[in-house]
């Protein structure tokens, strides 16, 4: 059994090629990295959350968390927890000094209103 888990994706990427052609890789990247963006400005605005630099292009935004919130590993990671539990969001979180870092990003799977869920929610989560 093990054996066709490994060949799973070897199947599936001449339909995901397929899929990249037909989108256009710079259409794709532009899509993921403006829903990105809008994930990070509904962190801000919705969340209260200070957005950090950012890489132009790329699906991947981060957002700085209140002092307090995920400054040790093992808080960080129980916020990864309770985001996933009560959101059904995966998110990152790393550890830092004087507020966690929390990373977002974006794929052709993902919808504007999930990030609306998160920073509504994670501002419920952040604040208790």
């Amino acid at each position: 059994m093990a054996r066709h888990l490994r060949l799973h994706p070897w199947l599936a990427a001449p339909a995901g090629f397929a899929l990249l052609n037909r989108i256009g890789a710079e259409q794709l990247r532009a899509h993921n990295a403006g829903l990105a963006a809008h994930g990070q400005r509904l962190l801000v605005e919705r969340a209260g959350l200070r957005a950090l630099p950012d890489v132009p292009g790329l699906g991947m935004r981060t957002v700085r968390l209140p002092s307090g919130v995920a400054e040790r590993e093992h808080a960080a990671k129980a916020l990864m927890v309770a985001v996933h539990k009560g959101l059904n969001t995966r998110i990152a979180v790393r550890p830092w000094q004087g507020g966690g870092i929390l990373r977002i990003s974006a794929q052709l799977y993902n919808r504007p209103e999930e990030y609306l869920r998160l920073a509504d929610g994670l501002a419920g989560l952040i604040t208790r």
